[in-house]
């Protein structure tokens, strides 16, 4: 299992991806092993965009029964990721990284 595998989702394209019971959607097999072996049933991942660049992704785990995810809980970890997208550590090293 490499990252990368499991990195292969909308989140790439800066969209957030909910996934309610991974056992039902279409994932390649390397990311639901990799999900299965962290005992997830339920994903959901945001990213975190800096000048329009995915800098990283703020992912929420469910380890329980299947769970579809409410509007108010993905509106809450979408305004996480704008928060840590603003901030000024990540703001600062985002500058650094994009002038080398």
């Amino acid at each position: 299992m490499t990252l990368g595998c499991y990195l292969i989702a909308d989140p790439l394209a800066g969209r957030l991806r909910a996934i309610a019971d991974i056992e039902a959607e279409p994932l390649a097999d390397c990311h639901r092993d990799f999900l299965r072996g962290l005992r997830v049933r339920a994903n959901l991942l945001v990213p975190v965009l800096v000048a329009d660049n995915l800098w990283g992704l703020l992912v929420a785990h469910h380890c329980q029964p299947t769970r579809p995810w409410p509007e108010a809980d993905i509106a809450a970890i979408e305004h996480g990721a704008d928060t840590l997208a603003v901030a000024p550590s990540i703001q600062g090293r985002a500058h650094c990284d994009n002038n080398r």
